[in-house]
């Protein structure tokens, strides 16, 4: 009976659990949304970056389908001058293009999001059971807790696609292994660049913390295969591969680490134009940003946070999980193959993600009137790209992947029965703690679109021009909806996701110039002409563009009543009708 049953769980059985480690995470990540039916037929999912996420997907969509060029800049965003477009989040965007061509942008990006965790399960599995040996209980559990993480839950809840593709580290590691071993042969030389880039393309996030793993891991591989020359070599070749591709993916994105920094210009080819992700704030040198950029020790270890209860605002959630690494300092006693390497990246994770100085409870520790220095700050010395965003807290995800590998390899060693009992219990009470260092996050608010159908219905319009959105000036909140928007209409827009300022981006600067000049005519029909000869199909009016100290009654006088209804007013302009009061 015995035998049978480990011959069942060495094949089908380890299917069957790989597989339920898989539904498992996806259904945990979907529990935590307010109407998960209703996310996957396409509803609002809100939060800090899902409505601008939302049009980059559909974007790598229509490059592939042929529907915009495809090209590291565009003129859809930002109109009417072209802007540089890093996009990220390459994979599961590619992966989700038949959900798009049958269902629609929303779906498909709403599927990649909540099914993100089984791309990053499969690939866990897999760095787990063929580097590490390790059982298909310890796996199963393994690879869920790095999968749903705390860190991962965070960017699930502020809709950060690339963030939640947490795969993207052990997928290189994986190969680094393979490459060592020799099981790759020559493809080594393909493979492994291709999965750099791909990690890369998809999470810049990660790209900046993959250096470091890929160091412990081809160390710990030479170590284990028994340190020849040849090893020695392959690995340190394997190394320079890493580096060279990801050199070619930073100098695609400026910057692996954020936006480009120099206001926000981008240097494409020989062109240096504004970046359509504009920069956020640069870390300040005497007090932290809200979201911390660095993780701090109390909620490391215990979970404390200082978050806004604001489902708009990014969460960046760096809690390791108290279960986990319990159990991972437990079982690390027993555990054989992988405890070294385990030990590594929960070490160098946690310091890195500390920053260059050590703070707690929201302010920097000083000590005799003087900072605690890290050696982060080592990273900052050298030019490091954390140096530009000091998004340091990125690398605890190094450290939740050192856990789950001491977790699973932890089991190893143990009767069946007792990883069963032991990995059931520990990956159900770091699911359960997760949820409630979170809780503040959830659950998810989801909502209809109201003006879906309407833009849709602008697609369908055989009159080509641009939209433009009001107000101009747009938060990182409204330039996200105006993205959303376009999505669905498909047209050149003004709208941009975030620092949209007429006073500091010449473009917008110069559609203001084209509105004021087109009141200022008294017409409706001359200014409906003017912005028409301008390329202006579309003119939208947003909520915040209607209220009392807006501009709204201004446009009514100067351009005619407009179409109104979900919550936007918004005209339609033709060289040969103007306004679209006119047209009604």
């Amino acid at each position: 009976m015995q035998t049978g049953f480990r011959g069942i769980t060495e094949r089908w059985g380890a299917a069957l659990l790989a597989g339920g480690a898989m539904v498992l995470a996806v259904g945990f990540t979907l529990g935590l949304h307010a109407d998960p039916m209703g996310a996957l037929r396409g509803e609002r999912v809100i939060g800090a970056f899902h409505d601008s996420h939302v049009w980059c997907f559909d974007h790598i969509f229509r490059m592939f389908s042929g529907d915009v060029p495809r090209s590291g800049s565009t003129d859809k965003l930002g109109w009417p001058d072209p802007v540089a477009l890093p996009l990220v989040a390459w994979v599961p965007a590619i992966l989700s293009a038949p959900i798009r061509a049958w269902a629609g942008p929303l779906q498909a990006f709403n599927a990649a999001l909540v099914f993100g965790p089984a791309l990053s399960v499969l690939i866990t599995w897999l760095w787990l059971r063929r580097v590490f040996s390790v059982g298909v209980f310890g796996a199963f559990a393994g690879s869920v807790v790095y999968a749903a993480c705390p860190y991962a839950l965070g960017c699930l809840a502020s809709g950060q696609v690339e963030k939640v593709q947490v795969w993207c580290v052990p997928l290189v590691l994986l190969g680094l292994d393979r490459a060592i071993r020799g099981t790759l042969g020559k493809w080594v030389f393909l493979v492994l660049p291709l999965s750099v880039v791909a990690a890369a393309m998809t999470s810049p996030s990660s790209a900046l913390v993959l250096p470091f793993a890929a160091g412990l891991q081809v160390a710990w591989s030479v170590w284990q295969t028994g340190r020849s020359r040849r090893e020695v070599g392959v690995g340190l070749l394997a190394l320079g591969l890493v580096a060279m591709s990801l050199g070619g993916v930073r100098g695609y994105y400026g910057d692996l680490s954020s936006a480009p920094t120099d206001g926000g210009v981008h240097q494409f080819g020989d062109q240096r134009m504004r970046s359509a992700f504009s920069p956020g704030t640069p870390p300040a040198e005497e007090a932290l940003l809200e979201p911390s950029i660095v993780a701090q020790p109390q909620e490391l270890f215990l979970g404390r946070d200082t978050r806004r209860p604001d489902p708009t605002r990014a969460a960046h959630v760096t809690y390791l999980g108290l279960p986990v690494l319990l159990a991972f300092v437990g079982l690390s006693i027993w555990s054989s193959r992988g405890r070294g390497l385990g030990i590594a990246l929960v070490v160098v994770g946690v310091v890195l993600a500390m920053g260059p100085k050590l703070a707690m409870s929201g302010q920097y520790v000083l000590l005799g009137g003087r900072s605690v220095v890290l050696p982060a700050a080592w990273l900052d010395a050298y030019g490091y790209p954390t140096s530009e965003s000091g998004m340091y807290y990125r690398f605890v995800q190094l450290a939740s992947l050192g856990l789950a590998l001491g977790l699973a390899s932890g089991l190893r060693r143990w009767p069946t029965w007792v990883q069963i009992l032991l990995g059931v219990g520990v990956l159900g009470a770091q699911l359960w703690d997760s949820h409630r260092a979170t809780a503040d996050l959830w659950p998810r608010p989801v909502e209809t679109f109201e003006n879906a159908a309407l833009f849709r219905s602008w697609a369908d319009d055989p009159v080509p021009g641009a939209v433009v959105d009001l107000p101009l000036e747009a938060d990182q909140r409204a330039g996200g909806v105006y993205m959303l928007g376009a999505a669905l209409h498909g047209r050149p827009t003004t709208a941009l996701p975030r620092q949209s300022r007429p006073d500091e981006l010449p473009q917008l600067a110069r559609v203001e110039d084209w509105l004021r000049a087109a009141l200022e005519l008294g017409d409706p029909q001359q200014g409906g002409d003017f912005l028409a000869s301008r390329g202006v199909r579309y003119l939208v009016c947003h909520a915040r563009c209607r209220r009392p100290q807006g501009r709204y009654k201004s446009l009514v006088v100067g351009l005619g009543e407009p179409h109104d209804g979900g919550g936007i007013a918004w005209w339609r302009f033709d060289s040969s009708t103007g306004a679209a009061g006119s047209v009604k």
